[in-house]
């Protein structure tokens, strides 16, 4: 997961960056994608995901997907 900063500064950005990744949903792909917000980590994650894992991707209920997104918002909660 992305580290805090101790003293963040205005100027170093990487403090406020929001980083997901294909391992946040319990896949074992190494994919990660760290950006300036949760939506955008997460529409960058999602798009990954329906063109390398669509297979995967395309078996998933409503209610699978439901729990997919609300576990990246716990993740990205936590940063």
């Amino acid at each position: 997961m992305l580290e805090r900063c101790e003293v963040p500064h205005e100027s170093d950005r990487r403090c406020d960056m929001k980083k997901l990744g294909c391992s946040d949903l319990g896949d074992d792909c190494p994919f990660t994608v760290t950006a300036e917000t949760g939506e955008e980590a997460k529409k960058v994650l999602y798009d990954h995901a329906f063109r390398i894992h669509a297979e995967k991707m395309a078996g998933l209920t409503d209610e699978q997907k439901a729990a997919a997104d609300k576990q990246l918002e716990t993740v990205l909660a936590a940063q």
